[in-house]
C-alpha cells in the first residue's frame, strides 16, 4: 500500500476531556459548567454513577441525565452514551467514568468474579481488559464532546503553614481507572480538593499552561473558541457506502480513414492503437492514489464491544473463534451481528427461553411445583420470585439444562436443599423455588469445559457430585391443587 503524504491542518474535532480529583473537589460542577460553555446553545446529557449528585446543579445549568446504579457494567454505560448521540446532544458528560473501572459490576470487578469461579486469571484479565478497551475506544471515536470524571486516590500530607502550624490537607493522587487512561484525552485538569481550583496535567490545545483556574462556563467557552479556528473536519467514508461509479469511456468513433491518417509503420507502440485507447479518463493515468481502509463505523466497534460482554463466560476457545469470526465478516454484517448478540443473550440469562418450544413432560412455569409434575402443571401457589428466586422462563431453562447433561432432577432438588439454595415455601424444597443467584452459578459450572483433574472437566465433575447426592422424599405441608 502505498502512502499519502499531505499537509497537516488542524480540523474541529470532538473534544475528548477529562476531570481528575479527589472526593469533593468539585468535579461535577467543574464538567458540567465545561460542558455549558462548550454549548451554550446545544443540549447537554449527564451520565450520572454519582448517586444523583448532578442533579444538585439542575437549578443552575439545563440538562438531562440518565442515571446509573450498580451494577455499573461497561454496557450500561455504552447504551447510556449511544442514547445520548443518537438524541442528538452535542455534550455528553460521564460523572463518573471510574465507576466503569473500579466500582461493583466494574471491570475489576467482573474479574475477580470470574477468578472466583476457578477461570484462568490471565485469560480473565485479558477478556475484562478487552472489554474496557473497546468501550474507550468507542467514546473516543464517538462524533460529540465528551467531559469525563475521574476519582482519585486520596491521601493525606502534613504540612505547615507560615507560622509553623501545622495542618492536615487531603491531596489527590493517580485517577482511578485504568493505567494511562488520562492520557486517552485532549485535556485532562487536576482539581485541587482544598481550594476547587484546576491546573491542567495535560493540554493538548495550549490554552491553560501554567493557570491555576475555577472550571466554570468560561472555560468550556475558551475551549469552543478554539475549536471553532480549526478547519472543517473531512468527511470519514462510510464502509457501507457503495463504491463510486466511473465515468464509462465515451465510445471511440472512427474517423474517415485517409492515407495521411494511416499508420506507415508496423513496429506502431499498441497504446496508439484507437482500438486500445479508450477516450475516456484512465485511472491510473491520473495518478489517484489508492484509497486506505478507513477506520470501522462506531456502531460496529460497539456491536462487538456487546459481543464480548454477551459471551463472557464461555469456553475461551469457542469464544475466540466467535470473535474472529464476526471481525472477518466485517461492518457490512451489523444487522446479522445483533441478532447474534441477542441470540446469545437470551440463551445465557434465559431472557426470553419461555419462547422455545417446551421439553415433553418439563413444566413451564415457576408457578408448577416439582410435586404435581406428575399431573397437569397447574398454578400453584409456592412461588416467590419477588424474594429472589427464579423466573418463570429460568425454571424452564433449568429443566433444559438439567435434561441436556443427563442430571438427575431429584438429585438436584436434594443437593440445593443441603447447600441451602432454595427459598422456603408451603410445597417444601421445590426447584421452582431456586434462588435466583444459584441458577446463573449453576449455569456458569455447566459451562465451565475447563480441566479440573484428569481428563474431567469441571462441568462433568459437577454433574458427578450432583447425580451423587441421595435422594431424600419430602413431602409438601399443604395440597398444590
Amino acid at each position: 500500500m502505498s502512502m499519502q503524504i499531505k499537509k497537516a491542518v488542524r480540523e474541529r474535532v470532538f473534544l475528548k476531556l477529562v476531570v481528575g480529583g479527589p472526593s469533593g473537589g468539585g468535579k461535577t460542577f467543574g464538567a458540567i459548567g465545561v460542558a455549558k460553555g462548550l454549548a451554550p446553545n446545544g443540549k447537554i446529557g449527564v451520565i450520572d454513577s454519582e448517586n444523583r449528585s448532578a442533579s444538585y446543579y439542575a437549578s443552575k445549568w439545563d440538562f438531562d441525565v440518565i442515571e446509573l446504579e450498580a451494577p455499573f457494567t461497561t454496557q450500561k454505560y455504552l447504551e447510556a452514551l449511544r442514547a445520548f448521540i443518537d438524541g442528538g446532544y452535542e455534550v455528553v458528560v460521564i460523572d463518573s467514568l471510574t465507576h466503569e473501572w473500579a466500582a461493583s459490576g466494574g471491570i475489576l470487578d467482573q474479574k475477580a468474579s470470574k477468578d472466583a469461579r476457578g477461570g484462568n486469571s490471565f485469560t480473565n484479565w485479558n477478556e475484562m481488559k478487552q472489554l474496557h478497551n473497546k468501550f474507550v475506544e468507542v467514546l473516543l471515536q464517538s462524533k460529540i464532546h465528551v467531559v469525563c470524571t475521574l476519582r482519585s486516590k486520596m491521601e493525606y500530607a502534613l504540612e505547615q503553614d507560615d507560622k509553623g502550624k501545622s495542618t492536615v490537607r487531603k491531596v489527590g493522587l493517580a485517577p482511578i481507572s485504568s493505567d494511562g487512561m488520562e492520557y486517552e484525552f485532549g485535556v485532562m485538569f487536576d482539581v485541587d480538593r482544598n481550594s476547587h481550583l484546576a491546573i491542567a496535567s495535560k493540554d493538548r490545545t495550549g490554552l491553560f499552561e501554567g493557570r491555576s483556574m475555577n472550571l466554570d462556563e468560561s472555560i468550556g467557552q475558551e475551549l469552543r473558541a478554539w475549536l471553532e479556528t480549526g478547519a472543517e473536519m473531512a468527511p470519514v467514508p462510510d464502509p457501507k457506502a457503495p463504491a463510486p461509479i466511473q465515468p464509462k469511456p465515451a465510445p471511440v468513433t472512427s474517423a474517415p480513414k485517409t492515407e495521411a491518417a494511416r499508420p506507415t509503420s508496423t513496429t506502431t507502440n499498441a497504446a496508439a492503437s484507437p482500438s486500445k485507447t479508450p477516450a475516456g479518463p484512465s485511472v491510473a493515468a491520473a495518478g489517484a492514489s489508492p484509497v486506505a481502509p478507513s477506520e470501522p463505523p462506531p456502531e460496529w466497534v460497539a456491536a462487538m464491544t456487546d459481543l464480548l460482554e454477551a459471551t463472557v463466560g464461555m469456553p475461551v476457545m469457542t469464544r475466540n473463534k466467535l470473535v474472529a469470526t464476526w471481525e472477518a465478516e466485517g461492518p457490512t454484517a451489523l444487522p446479522e451481528l445483533l441478532k447474534e448478540i441477542a441470540m446469545l443473550r437470551a440463551t445465557t440469562t434465559g431472557a426470553v427461553i419461555g419462547a422455545l418450544p417446551p421439553l415433553e413432560k418439563t413444566p413451564v412455569s415457576q408457578a408448577a411445583s416439582d410435586f404435581v409434575e406428575s399431573i397437569d402443571p397447574g398454578p400453584a401457589p409456592d412461588t416467590d420470585e419477588g424474594s429472589g428466586g427464579i423466573s418463570p422462563e429460568q425454571y424452564e431453562a433449568l429443566g433444559m439444562l438439567l435434561k441436556a447433561y443427563a442430571i438427575s432432577r431429584d438429585s438436584y432438588r436434594s443437593y440445593c436443599f443441603k447447600a441451602g439454595h432454595l427459598l422456603p415455601g408451603a410445597n417444601g424444597p421445590t426447584l421452582a423455588r431456586l434462588k435466583a443467584d444459584e441458577f446463573a452459578k449453576m449455569r456458569d459450572k455447566l459451562m465451565n469445559k475447563k480441566i479440573a483433574a484428569g481428563k474431567e472437566t469441571w462441568s462433568q465433575r459437577f454433574v458427578r457430585i450432583v447425580n451423587q447426592t441421595p435422594i431424600t422424599t419430602y413431602t409438601p405441608t399443604t395440597s398444590a391443587a
